[in-house]
């Protein structure tokens, strides 16, 4: 059985949402998506991303 890699789908706008700083970050079993206020906003949730993935790596 082929095993699916997670989708990561980065998304930045001037959203009226979501001001220059911050971001959404949605984690799924098969998906990913980060939505920023601003580009500084993507790469600050980045940022969190990776904290996530080295917190989580020797855990099953």
């Amino acid at each position: 059985m082929k095993k699916l890699l997670p989708t990561l789908v980065l998304f930045a706008t001037g959203s009226l949402c979501l001001s220059a700083k911050n971001y959404t970050l949605d984690v799924a079993t098969t998906s990913i998506s980060l939505r920023g206020g601003s580009a500084q906003g993507v790469f600050y949730g980045l940022q969190s991303l990776r904290q996530l993935i080295v917190a989580g790596r020797g855990t099953k």
